[in-house]
């Protein structure tokens, strides 16, 4: 029978580093869509999460300081402060995505595509507007290499925040993802807004052409004129709106950085 106690000896010292390095990175694989995020596979994304773990220990030569001696006390609060690290990097590069779905769902909503956003495509939990934003976002990040930054961020990221000995600002940490939350909101509001005031418009004039003449019975002409005309500011707005993703997503990957100390 084959001794495999030399292989085994080989691997335990590479074990650790890779286990508290795939503490952070296993965050940010299950939460960006980039990454599959909610929809993709769990194997998949498990198995990017391993593959990457392995190029920060192997590839970048991340790992233990000399010396240290792994137990309870000292490998768990490293684990607890690189599954943090990890979450809060996972929800900074989520909240573009987020901030899509909203300016989506607020689309629908107010050109009166109520039925639509309550019956979405098969297998999608969004609207159809939403979704469609999600998509493209995730398409532009791609054609223009965004994946990479968001790769080079959780990547240096092991630089500023080692694996085990660095601490991590909890208040400043909480105070970034609250401040791209409200970013996030505050972008799916700006999508919504032309909408919005398409529909008022829309409100507006015919309430005052009822109100003048009652006979024309304009009453169902509201819906029909909002998604037109919701449609149409859609996709005047498409590449404003594109813009306002990147920019989010490009200021997520910012602070993806200043969560460990890099920004």
């Amino acid at each position: 029978m084959p001794d495999f106690s030399p292989l085994a000896d080989a691997l335990i010292p590479h074990m650790w580093p890779i286990a508290l390095a795939g503490a952070r990175v296993l965050p940010v694989c299950l939460l960006c869509p980039m990454f599959g995020g909610a929809r993709g596979p769990a194997q998949v994304r498990l198995s990017l999460a391993l593959m990457l773990a392995l190029f920060v220990h192997v590839g970048c030569g991340i790992g233990l300081p000399e010396g240290f001696q792994p137990g309870f006390f000292t490998l768990a609060p490293a684990f607890a402060v690189q599954l943090f690290a990890g979450i809060a990097m996972g929800y900074v590069a989520t909240l573009p995505f987020d901030a899509a779905r909203i300016g989506g769902r607020l689309l629908d909503t107010f050109r009166s595509a109520n039925a639509e956003a309550q019956l979405p495509e098969v297998g999608q939990s969004d609207s159809a507007t939403a979704g469609m934003l999600h998509q493209l976002l995730c398409a532009m990040l791609f054609a223009c290499g965004g994946y990479r930054l968001v790769l080079g961020a959780v990547v240096k990221s092991f630089g500023a925040l080692p694996l085990v000995g660095g601490t991590l600002n909890f208040g400043n940490a909480v105070e970034l993802c609250a401040a791209g939350a409200l970013a996030a909101m505050a972008t799916g509001l700006a999508i919504g807004a032309p909408c919005a005031a398409i529909s008022l418009m829309v409100d507006v004039g015919m309430g005052l052409a009822a109100r003048a003449a009652p006979q024309l019975r304009l009453q169902d002409a509201g819906t029909p004129v909002k998604l037109g005309l919701g449609a149409a500011a859609i996709l005047l707005s498409l590449g404003a709106v594109s813009d306002r993703l990147l920019g989010d997503a490009a200021a997520g990957v910012q602070a993806m950085g200043a969560l460990v100390g890099m920004g």
